[in-house]
């Protein structure tokens, strides 16, 4: 078990809680820089499975924007090609975390894509969603409930029309994205607070063990 997990379970007593996938205040700060980052650019992490449409979100962004392509992770084999040989694209690899703080930093926005056909990856609220919103940095994403939740609350990111299945209403929601941008980093830059996990202590704490089904 992690020091941090160690913090918030065994040393505060607590057997059951939300841990939710902000950024920790603490790992925020950290600045692990990297000298090969380019400027004006979109991060993208984790282009992996078909399931978060890795060729859709490199096309997107290739062709439909004019700034430079960070991608930090894994990556499909479908798109190895394209990412190796684009001058326009900077394949860190996998990378350490203590780096993306510092990547983030210097994005201008991410993209994140996720099929909503099957349940696991329809709600999954994964940290490279949360974390470029604690940095200020919005984000681009498909349909999903968690990502809609945070568009209708705090407007600091865009929702496509589509899960990012459909490709052509990806162009023309990204149209209308980086029409509004000023104004949804404006948002996106006065609720990141919200996405930090301050203190080391769970945003919600619940005793599941006085839960009683109806």
């Amino acid at each position: 078990m992690s020091i941090y997990l160690k913090q918030i379970f065994f040393f505060n007593k607590i057997k059951h809680g939300v841990l939710p996938n902000y950024i920790r205040e603490d790992f925020s700060l950290k600045r692990k820089k990297i000298k090969l980052l380019p400027k004006n650019f979109i991060y993208l992490q984790g282009l992996t499975s078909s399931e978060r449409y890795p060729e859709n979100t490199l096309n997107l962004a290739l062709n439909h924007s004019k700034e430079n392509i960070v991608i930090a992770g894994k990556i499909s084999e479908n798109i190895r090609n394209i990412v190796l040989e684009n001058n326009r694209i900077t394949y860190l690899g996998e990378i350490e975390s203590e780096y993306i703080p510092y990547i983030l930093s210097k994005a201008k926005y991410t993209i994140v894509l996720y099929s909503s056909e099957n349940i696991n990856s329809n709600f999954c609220a994964p940290n490279r969603f949360y974390w470029p919103l604690g940095f200020g940095i919005p984000v681009f994403c498909g349909l999903n409930p968690p990502f809609k939740e945070v568009e209708n609350k705090f407007k600091s990111i865009y929702c496509s029309s589509t899960d990012g299945k459909n490709y052509n209403c990806l162009v023309e929601s990204l149209k209308i994205f980086q029409r509004d941008f000023t104004e949804i980093t404006k948002n996106c830059l006065k609720h990141k607070q919200n996405f930090i996990l301050k203190n080391n202590f769970l945003i919600n704490k619940y005793d599941f063990t006085s839960f009683k089904r109806k």
